[in-house]
């Protein structure tokens, strides 16, 4: 079942199983299967360190990082990265592979650990990751916890507004939490003290 908040237009669903059970341990999804996708991340880190000027002295944080292979296209430019995953199999997976990555959900006690052992961030991403996580308000706070003051955090998700007009219906499965527009993305913010200063439409 999906419901729908009058106060902030967050559409959700509104059964959550328990995350533990989803995504840690051995989680099967890998985005490097996929050379579709491999090819819009490669893309997407050439736009970031381009637009955000990233280089050495940057750290960027992947939330939701999967086997690493997002952070790999910056770990070859030179920018430090780190990765957060709670699937056991994929972190011991990126760490041989040498894409530096803590097993944990991402959380506002987990986000200070983070920052006190490895500093700041320049950029965090989360690519369809923060649809996954029932405690927005949770991740928001690690968010600001550890971006540096003029850090960025940027995520992808689907688009509520596609899935009504697409009737996308199959899209909502119980890995899927949240269906975001941009209006309760921004309430969310705002409360945070985070600001929208893009939206794209892909």
């Amino acid at each position: 079942s999906v419901g729908f908040c009058p106060a902030c237009f967050l559409v959700q669903l509104l059964g959550v199983p328990p995350p533990e059970e989803m995504f840690a341990k051995d989680y099967v999804y890998t985005p490097s299967i996929s050379s579709s996708t491999i090819a819009h991340f490669k893309k997407t880190a050439d736009t970031l360190i381009e637009r955000f000027n990233l280089g050495e002295g940057s750290q960027l944080v992947e939330v939701g990082s999967n086997d690493g292979t997002f952070l790999r296209f910056f770990k070859e430019r030179g920018i430090k990265i780190l990765g957060i995953d709670p699937a056991e199999n994929l972190a011991k997976g990126a760490n041989k592979k040498g894409i530096r990555t803590e097993c944990a959900f991402f959380t506002e006690r987990f986000a200070e650990h983070v920052q006190q052992k490895y500093g700041q961030a320049s950029v965090i991403t989360a690519t369809n990751v923060i649809a996954h996580i029932n405690d927005l308000h949770d991740v928001t706070r690690g968010v600001a916890t550890l971006l540096a003051d003029e850090g960025v955090f940027i995520i992808e998700a689907p688009y509520l507004a596609d899935l009504l007009e697409r009737n996308e219906f199959d899209t909502i499965y119980h890995e899927h939490l949240s269906y975001f527009s941009v209006y309760p993305l921004q309430h969310l913010f705002k409360q945070h003290c985070l600001l929208i200063i893009d939206v794209q439409k892909k």
